[in-house]
């Protein structure tokens, strides 16, 4: 398998295996191992994690919690910040990943790792800012003034629909090279700062014709003129203030373009004769080119590297390579020494039509260029090399840049998100390139982790958010609501909220709560989304009604129904709310009243947790808040209160109080305690009363003729009882009421012991 990715590279760049082998890092000496591969190379895309939640998720980042406190807190306060932008809307000018660099650059953390997230927040937003205003490829800067962001789902191609496609991909590679040069040249301030033998005092003060040369000279002279002989291009620069500065143009040069010095580099050019006009005029139309990936060569360029490619020298050649995209030889070998360096190489390589190929429909053109190296074939090198390629020890986010600079960013974040030393990274790297359209997102919450849909992969950043915020939210629900808000998706954005309010009990905390004395007290998600909140909490209240947590269906549909009285009062001419708030009352009760019609009877199932609802619902209805003007509410009402009577009559029956639960079922009036009412009783209870009550009336029946018996034996009023015991018999036998056979002979058996 080693061997055939070398093959495959060694088809791409045209070098033997033996240069190839070195390039990866297989030579002795070599400085940086980024790029030596272990003894087995493994697959680059790891394991896909099966639908839902809970697979390869960072759920358990709570083992890592000490670690992360610090970039958490760091991270939120951005999040929080940008969330309120977006709602004013605001969002659209606001670089997220840049905001995010800077909570680290400020955080307390162990100096390693945060140097190295650092690095991987520079690069994220380096990218993010060349994506952030789209250029017209081959287009100046000016010609471009929108903000807008281009989201790469438009399936790539060549000529037509795929030029979105392409100025995006082309933005990208702009952005990492701008990346790998910011942070060379980071390098070469730092190396000229730090030797003892330095001429520069104050790097920050110096321009860089002086870093430059100086960087040189102590890479290669050993005094302050003694050069290799392989260096050409020796300049003796005399300023009239000392001695003669004596550097090697090229490595300057070179140097100067891998640092993003562009116009330092024609600067070099321009002040020594050792440049052929020709190729510092190439280096002019390089430095000034919008995007140097359009830039095609001169012929007359291509000439002149005919005739220099054999030159001992690496730094003159390396120069009209990176002009002329010619085939790279041993030099790559010889200045490619870190997975930057090889990485910096690929993309300077990679080459775009400009918009006078992409217009001019010329087939053989197209196909030429196309033929070069493209992002894609790096995309394909990159996979073929695998992770093991750009194992690091010393920078473990080695290979997540790697992706990312190659515009693999689902992949990447794929990649950190099995890193549990950094998954809280992972999350925030997800929601900035999502924040800046930089990721394929599938549209369902419970798709996988990752899914290769052609032609590229998707990752869920939604799901990714989800489970973040299912750690969070707990302590941080206010923080876990605008980590959802700036997702931009209010379905999926609905879908979590409701399921850490039903699911991870959480109601409270995002939606609030309505006291006893009916006082409401307001929570984060009406904060952050008082436009939404209604609606949210009616869904809310409906998924923990299908679900079964009534505990929290009623808490939700009490906070709906206050929240549009609140409207109602504060707009006193719309109906409409107060027609909404009945709606909810009436779900209540066709849930609570069916579950209270089961728990009446003493050593029912469920008894204490239905009853409990049930005087919750009391409560509320006993504070004077709820809207009961609508006449289609007193049925239910009715039969709710009727149903608490008896579940405080079986009570009292079990407790052997039979003379106050005598008086109660007197009270609830359904059973006739004289002859006169029997008919009347009757017809009421055939009518209209409600099946939940009907459901109770044999246990009633049966227990109100012991409470009759037990009394007869206690009190002087045996022939009061008597008479209750025959009308309660007459009403039973008009129809026995869904009597079971053995329950009606009990109930005779004790009517005939009354009568005695």
């Amino acid at each position: 398998l080693q061997n055939a990715c070398l093959d495959t590279l060694n088809s791409e760049w045209t070098q033997t295996k033996d240069e190839l082998e070195q390039l990866l890092g297989r030579r002795k000496g070599q400085s940086l191992a980024a790029l030596a591969p272990s003894s087995s190379m493994q697959q680059a895309v790891t394991p896909i994690a099966q639908p839902g939640f809970g697979a390869q998720q960072p759920a358990h980042h709570h083992r890592h919690a000490t670690e992360h406190d610090a970039r958490q807190a760091a991270y939120a306060t951005v999040v929080v910040d940008v969330a309120e932008q977006y709602k004013s809307g605001k969002y659209s000018n606001r670089d997220i990943a840049d905001d995010f660099l800077q909570s680290v650059k400020s955080s307390q953390d162990q100096r390693d790792r945060k140097l190295l997230i650092q690095e991987c927040w520079e690069l994220v937003s380096h990218v993010s800012k060349a994506t952030a205003t789209p250029l017209t490829v081959g287009a100046s800067s000016s010609s471009s003034s929108s903000s807008a962001i281009v989201p790469m789902e438009t399936e790539d191609n060549i000529l037509g629909d795929g030029k979105a496609a392409w100025n995006h991909a082309l933005r990208i590679v702009t952005g990492s090279r701008s990346f790998l040069e910011a942070g060379y040249e980071s390098y070469i301030k730092a190396s000229v700062a730090s030797p003892p033998h330095s001429h520069i005092k104050d790097v920050d003060n110096a321009n860089w014709f002086q870093i430059m040369t100086e960087y040189v000279r102590l890479s290669f002279a050993r005094g302050d003129s003694d050069y290799p002989q392989h260096l050409t291009g020796i300049v003796h620069h005399n300023d009239g203030n000392g001695p003669a500065l004596v550097y090697p143009v090229w490595p300057c040069i070179y140097y100067s373009f891998r640092s993003g010095k562009y116009e330092d580099a024609l600067a070099f050019a321009n002040a020594t004769p050792h440049v052929d006009p020709i190729v510092t005029e190439a280096i002019r139309a390089y430095a000034m080119a919008t995007d140097r990936q359009t830039h095609v060569a001169s012929h007359q360029l291509q000439t002149k590297y005919s005739e220099i490619k054999d030159s001992k020298d690496p730094y003159l050649v390396a120069v009209y390579l990176i002009l002329t995209r010619n085939e790279v030889g041993k030099v790559i070998d010889q200045l490619a020494k870190t997975a930057q360096d090889f990485m910096w190489w690929k993309l300077c390589y990679i080459r775009f039509m400009n918009e006078r190929h992409l217009s001019s429909g010329n087939a053989s053109t197209v196909s030429n260029i196309a033929s070069q190296m493209t992002l894609e074939n790096l995309q394909n090198q990159l996979l073929q090399c695998g992770a093991e390629y750009f194992r690091c020890e010393a920078d473990p986010l080695l290979w997540f840049k790697m992706l990312c600079m190659c515009g693999l960013f689902e992949l990447a974040i794929h990649h950190i998100l099995l890193e549990t030393k950094y998954q809280v990274e992972a999350v925030h790297f997800a929601l900035a390139l999502h924040y800046r359209s930089l990721l394929r997102v599938p549209q369902q919450l419970d798709e996988p982790l990752l899914s290769n849909n052609k032609p590229r992969h998707e990752i869920n950043v939604h799901c990714i958010i989800h489970e973040y915020c299912r750690w969070i939210s707990p302590q941080h629900p206010d923080v876990a609501v605008c980590y959802y808000h700036l997702l931009r998706n209010e379905a999926v954005m609905e879908l979590a909220l409701i399921e850490l309010a039903v699911d991870n009990k959480l109601s409270e905390q995002l939606f609030g709560s309505i006291a006893p004395n009916g006082q409401r007290t307001r929570a984060c998600v009406e904060r952050v989304l008082p436009e939404k909140f209604t609606n949210l909490v009616v869904n809310a209240a409906a998924v923990a009604q299908r679900k079964g947590r009534y505990s929290t269906m009623l808490e939700l549909y009490l906070i709906a129904e206050h929240r549009i009285v609140e409207q109602k009062n504060s707009h006193s001419n719309s109906a409409v709310p107060q027609q909404f708030a009945h709606g909810f009352m009436q779900t209540v009760f066709n849930v609570l009243n069916p579950l209270l019609s089961q728990a009446v009877q003493m050593g029912s199932p469920n008894r204490e947790e239905y009853l409990q609802l049930a005087n919750r619902m009391q409560q509320h209805l006993q504070s004077g808040t709820m809207v009961t003007s609508n006449v289609a509410l007193n049925t239910p009402i009715q039969t709710f209160f009727t149903l608490l009577n008896l579940a405080k009559f079986f009570q009292l029956a079990q407790q052997q109080q039979y003379q106050a639960a005598l008086e109660l079922s007197k009270e609830l009036g359904i059973l006739p305690f004289e002859q006169s009412d029997i008919n009347a009783k009757v017809a009421a209870f055939q009518e209209r009363c409600d099946d939940c009550v009907r459901h109770n009336l044999p246990c009633l029946v049966v227990e109100v003729m012991r409470a009759l018996l037990a009394l007869k034996n206690q009190t002087a009023q045996k022939q009061r009882l008597q008479e209750i015991a025959r009308c309660i018999l007459q009403f039973a036998g008009r129809g026995k009421f869904g009597m079971t056979n053995a329950e009606y002979s009990e109930l005779l058996s004790l009517g005939d012991s009354v009568s005695q």
